[in-house]
């Protein structure tokens, strides 16, 4: 079901306002030492290490944590990469056909 843009303004104010913070793998959840450990069991590598990942449990605890494609999650309810969200697209066009009353995600691909 289509998400109406007045909801998803008021899930990011919701983030903005509740000082939500930054975290590679993160879905919208609330930070969690058992959170902190299952986003390190599943991508942990030289960046994103066991020090990153005590780092944000300590800046986060017990708020909402997401990465860039995460935090879309809870209003889209699908997988939350770029090629996930495209795939779920029910209308795809240019710029000027989206609607402006209904959410919108923008995907700037290979220009051919």
């Amino acid at each position: 079901m289509a998400k109406k843009s007045i909801d998803v303004i008021k899930y990011f104010e919701n983030l903005y306002n509740s000082k939500s913070i930054y975290c590679w793998g993160a879905n919208g959840e609330i930070m969690t030492p058992e959170l902190a450990t299952k986003l390190y069991n599943m991508y942990h590598n030289n960046t994103y290490n066991k020090k990153y990942y005590d780092e944000k449990l300590k800046e986060g605890l017990n708020k909402i944590v997401a990465d860039c494609s995460g935090a879309m999650c809870p209003v889209s309810g699908f997988d939350t990469t770029a090629q996930g969200y495209y795939n779920k697209c029910t209308a795809k066009g240019s710029i000027a056909s989206t609607p402006k009353d209904t959410a919108c995600l923008v995907f700037k691909g290979k220009s051919t």
